[in-house]
């Protein structure tokens, strides 16, 4: 009898313990295949370019993001990527907010490795 009340506890605990470590994996981040009107646009419309946002398309004391070439402009001083990774030297975006999180900022600075599609 002893031995089945021991096999019950440890079967519960073995179901216990096995529930509580299966902790949820994160959603993974595809960077694969990014360009601008795919996925970056929506990025920078929402976080950086929208009308209340610092970058929108009236942009008188900053640059705008509203577009393709606009952002295409600013790709070259390297002004997104430093600025949105919170780099020395750089002006931390988005002003104001929280920073991207990371799997956002690792597709805009895959989509600047490949060269910003569009």
């Amino acid at each position: 009898m002893n031995r089945y009340i021991i096999l019950a506890v440890l079967s519960v605990l073995a179901f216990i313990v096995a529930c509580t470590s299966d902790s949820e994996d994160p959603i993974p981040c595809d960077t694969s295949g990014i360009t601008y009107t795919n996925e970056i646009a929506a990025i920078f419309n929402s976080s950086c370019a929208n009308s209340s946002a610092c970058h929108n398309a009236n942009a008188s004391s900053t640059f705008s993001l509203a577009n393709y070439a606009n952002v295409e402009s600013e790709i070259p001083n390297n002004r997104i990527s430093g600025s949105i990774n919170h780099r020395s030297g750089f002006d931390a975006m988005p002003k104001g907010a929280s920073k991207l999180n990371d799997c956002t900022i690792s597709k805009i600075d895959q989509w600047l490795a490949d060269g910003a599609p569009e």
